[in-house]
């Protein structure tokens, strides 16, 4: 998922709301979205060894990076890394994720186990968690 679809997606979406009110929640959810696609928290730690003679982008934005890597510029290269000093207010990852499709099919209930919290992921605000999903389809051949 790339920047552009952000653009794409939300400013479609923005384009065809009728709110008046100065900002909608669909847009300041798109803001957000596109603020942590291009800054992930942490920074970019010092590499040793790092080779003058390569240039490379593997990455452009924060977002281009799996999971909690962030696009860390070398020199005339960039890459993925893994950030050090990670904000402390981030919540750990869920584990024992489950989906349970509704009755209807018209909706789903995603449930998870979370570990213990800091007292800074205590203190946060506002919890907000990501919820990407994908549709497969398949042909069969009628025999």
């Amino acid at each position: 998922m790339g920047f552009a679809f952000f653009d794409l997606v939300c400013g479609q979406q923005i384009g065809e709301n009728n709110d008046t009110t100065g900002g909608s929640a669909f847009e300041k959810s798109c803001d957000y979205l596109q603020h942590i696609y291009t800054e992930k928290p942490g920074a970019c730690p010092k590499i040793k060894n790092q080779s003058n003679y390569e240039c490379t982008a593997l990455c452009h934005l924060d977002g281009d990076c799996p999971e909690t890597e962030k696009c860390c510029s070398y020199g005339c290269s960039s890459q993925c890394v893994l950030p050090k000093g990670r904000d402390p207010r981030l919540l750990p990852i869920p584990g024992s994720i489950s989906v349970q499709e509704r009755k209807r099919k018209r909706s789903i209930i995603i449930s998870w186990v979370m570990q213990k919290l800091t007292l800074g992921q205590n203190a946060a605000n506002s919890n907000l968690y990501v919820v990407q999903w994908r549709w497969v389809y398949t042909l069969k051949a009628k025999v």
